[in-house]
């Protein structure tokens, strides 16, 4: 005699990338690349028990403004194969690595991930850096508190990466 009824909530979680903070990310295989390893399938069954929606964009079924896209399996074979016809080589610990033209210099994909500290937002975060770091890009991984992260590094925009996510008005 259990009814259960479910509401949809238009909010979504993404990883912004912050090119400021973490020049590998200007590139845009890189960033191409880091997409196509994401596991959202994964993310959904795993973090949110399959109460969740795969979307390509910035904006939730429902809302106003959203366009369907073609969603996106993971495939790091199609991501590493981005990166190496980009230029990019594996080093000898696995990490990719670019020269830069301008500095002659060596460019490793390395970054920070920053994400609060709540269960449902740590536990996606270790899914992508595991992700990411399979495909060969050096994660470090920082939890924070709620109230530091808002403070400390998202409105000084003082990360690399972060997941977070954000409610969508139905307007």
């Amino acid at each position: 005699g259990t009814n259960i009824r479910t509401a949809p909530l238009p909010r979504i979680f993404a990883v912004f990338f912050n090119q400021n903070e973490a020049p590998v990310l200007m590139a845009p295989e890189v960033r191409a690349a880091l997409n196509l390893a994401v596991p959202r399938d994964h993310i959904i069954e795993e973090v949110l028990k399959g109460y969740g929606q795969v979307i390509d964009g910035p904006l939730p079924p429902g809302v106003l403004g959203y366009t369907p896209n073609p969603s996106q399996t993971t495939n790091l074979g199609a991501a590493s194969d981005l990166l190496e016809k980009s230029g990019w080589k594996k080093n000898e610990d696995g990490i990719w690595t670019k020269t830069d033209k301008k500095t002659k210099g060596s460019v490793k994909l390395s970054f920070r991930l920053s994400t609060a500290s709540g269960p449902e937002l740590k536990k996606a975060a270790e899914i992508i850096a595991t992700s990411w770091r399979a495909l060969g890009a050096e994660i470090t991984l920082d939890i924070f508190e709620i109230g530091d992260l808002n403070q400390n590094v998202i409105r000084p925009r003082k990360y690399e990466a972060l997941l977070f996510g954000e409610v969508v008005g139905a307007n």
